[in-house]
């Protein structure tokens, strides 16, 4: 049994902690998504429905993270009841008044992914237009015809390759990695570092230190998920216009 209190222990929890605040965009801690192509007029009516307001400030910024386990009991009360009636309500408007006309086949991470790529290569943030519930945190995004004007030459599929979504991937974990561990670097102290070196030998607690702890992504399909998330974005942008907008959720 590893004692926690060692000094490997605290770092690598700092470490992976650091790294999480840096690193995890708003509301991306999620495997699927949700994306519906609804008229202007819908979407306006299922934001007064579902308490939605635009919201500048990024959710990490703004609250402490944590998750709140649902006991059975709670599940049993009335007030959850009526909750989960509030949102099956919700969910089944978007149903009768959206449509889904396309399917992505990989992760909603991937497709989390896919915007983040998008905004570094182009500079256009296709997320910019937040809307929540700041009670319940319940977020969502509005791609308008504005976003689809900025993007939608950028973003045609044919000027993608696989190999190079994949590489620009692993180029932007490298630098967010880097980004952490310097990060943490600057937090620690003379001694800590000391007795790093002397638990690890000194090579390994400086490559640590400037490196973080060493990864590989075992997601070989990881440019053609991405490619196709392009695909699928492309899609959508598409169907977009001064009738229509897209909603996308991630949860």
């Amino acid at each position: 049994m590893p004692d926690l209190n060692s000094t490997i222990c605290r770092y690598v929890f700092l470490w992976l902690l650091i790294f999480f605040l840096l690193s995890i965009p708003p509301s991306f801690a999620s495997v699927h998504e949700s994306v519906y192509l609804i008229p202007k007029e819908k979407c306006d009516k299922f934001c007064q429905l579902s308490r939605l307001a635009p919201k500048e400030k990024e959710w990490m910024t703004d609250r402490t993270p944590g998750v709140h386990a649902i006991s059975v009991a709670e599940m049993r009360t009335p007030s959850f009841k009526k909750e989960q009636r509030y949102y099956r309500s919700l969910w089944q408007y978007l149903r009768t008044n959206g449509k889904q006309p396309f399917k992505y086949e990989w992760s909603g991470s991937v497709l989390a992914d896919v915007f983040t790529h998008i905004q570094e290569e182009t500079g256009i943030d296709l997320l910019a237009h937040k809307i929540l519930d700041e009670e319940s945190d319940w977020t969502w995004y509005i791609l308008d015809k504005d976003t689809r004007d900025k993007v939608i030459e950028k973003l045609e599929p044919k000027k993608y390759q696989e190999a190079q979504l994949k590489e620009a991937y692993e180029r932007s974990q490298e630098r967010m990695y880097k980004a952490a561990a310097i990060e943490f670097k600057k937090r620690m102290t003379p001694d800590v570092i000391k007795k790093l070196e002397q638990e690890l030998g000194k090579e390994e607690a400086q490559r640590l230190l400037s490196e973080g702890p060493s990864r590989r992504e075992e997601f070989p399909e990881r440019g053609k998920a991405m490619l196709d998330g392009i695909k699928y974005l492309y899609q959508y942008l598409k169907l977009i216009d001064d009738k229509n907008v897209v909603l996308v959720h991630f949860g």
